[in-house]
């Protein structure tokens, strides 16, 4: 009898943890919809256990359709129903891979809070009232008093003259809110908010790919950030960037490719800054690699690949060796899909290994361009991430 029951405890806690496994899985590592490459399998971006009804691999992988929708179901264990999923299929795609070092100049649709500032008013007291209010660094503020803006000295302006509470709209982490501040008068006499923002961001990327009919273009492989938000873009300007010295990195101190950016050569307007990257329209820009077939993220192993960046202060692309250390499909990794490692001597001579303006640098594999570099190890400095082109083409219009 007591044999029965730890029998019967053991199956017991063995299905708990199944159950509890495949719940999470549910909640955090399936997606609501994925999007992949012609010819390729989404079973291999499901957690193991978790697997797609035999009709989603034919569907998802015919490319009779551009990014049609299909509701599939799936299955854990290959039994039990675990939800549906949406599918997007693109058709297989070409690429001018670029490697091309640019200068990104980008406009928010609104005012990124960078900071805020204690200022002493004529009462002797030290205040920042947006702080008060409620303001978090990162957020955007898009309207003052109802009345739109983008506008850094328009806003100051609206705070100096104002008489009684601002109401601000904001967009936090994508939701809407709403804080209302008083300014107070300063010891120079003027309203102010104790708030630092900006309408703009300027920094030098990599290119990491042209399309095919040299129309639209992909770039840097994460989204421009400020304070850990994704900034809201309005307008951006990609320029041809002079490499001036590169920093090369170390040990708990990432490098740097220190530029400068030629206004005077436009190669690309930017239309959307999300998390995969900074995407827009080119500008006559087509780069002079060869093209090459965007691969789906099942083909894309552990091994030997290449790496497209400009390092030089010749301003010149060049090919370098790196080796495809790890692959996480799941779905919280969408800018870290993939670890690479630097093992050309070349590369580490110059720079240490990646450094920051190599994001976007495309990673070529097997023939195909499987991604771009997006981060760096902090404490190795050889090592870093990649994006899934995948996931970089899904997010394109």
């Amino acid at each position: 009898m007591k044999s029965r029951k730890i029998a019967f405890a053991v199956l017991a806690g063995f299905t708990l943890i199944i159950f509890a496994y495949f719940l999470c899985c549910s909640l955090f590592l399936v997606s609501d919809s994925y999007t992949i490459i012609s010819g390729g399998n989404i079973n291999s971006l499901l957690p193991p256990g978790i697997t797609a009804h035999d009709s989603l691999v034919e569907v998802a992988g015919n490319g009779s359709k551009y990014e049609s929708k299909e509701k599939v179901q799936l299955k854990a264990l290959n039994l039990f129903p675990a939800g549906e999923v949406s599918v997007n299929t693109m058709p297989k795609t070409m690429l001018y891979p670029s490697g091309e070092c640019v200068g990104i100049m980008m406009y928010s649709s609104g005012l990124v809070v960078s900071g805020f500032t204690d200022f002493e008013t004529e009462n002797g007291i030290c205040v920042s009232p947006a702080a008060v209010a409620g303001l978090e660094t990162g957020d955007v503020i898009v309207a003052i008093n109802g009345n739109t803006t983008s506008s850094v000295g328009e806003f100051v302006s609206i705070c100096d003259h104002a008489e009684d509470i601002c109401t601000l709209d904001v967009v936090r982490s994508g939701k809407k809110l709403q804080f209302k501040a008083k300014p107070e008068k300063c010891t120079d006499g003027h309203n102010r908010m104790g708030i630092y923002v900006k309408n703009s961001v300027a920094g030098v990327g990599t290119m990491t790919y042209v399309s095919e009919d040299g129309l639209r273009f992909g770039a840097l492989g994460h989204g421009i950030s400020d304070s850990g938000t994704i900034v809201p873009l309005a307008s951006a300007g990609i320029y041809r960037a002079d490499i001036i010295d590169v920093k090369k990195g170390k040990k708990g101190a990432p490098g740097e490719i220190i530029g400068t950016i030629d206004e005077r050569e436009l190669i690309g307007e930017g239309t959307d800054n999300v998390l995969g990257g900074v995407y827009g329209v080119s500008c006559g820009y087509v780069p002079e690699n060869p093209l090459f077939p965007a691969a789906p993220s099942d083909e894309i192993e552990k091994g030997d690949a290449k790496i497209v960046c400009t390092v030089g202060a010749d301003d010149k692309t060049e090919v370098f060796d790196v080796k495809i250390i790890s692959v996480n499909r799941l779905r919280q990794n969408k800018t870290k899909s993939f670890a690479i490692e630097v093992t050309d001597k070349r590369l580490i001579d110059k720079t240490g290994g990646i450094v920051q303006g190599m994001s976007g640098s495309p990673i070529i594999q097997n023939g195909k361009i499987i991604g771009a570099v997006t981060h760096v190890f902090v404490d190795e400095p050889t090592k870093g991430y990649g994006i899934f082109i995948e996931n970089m083409l899904a997010q394109t219009k």
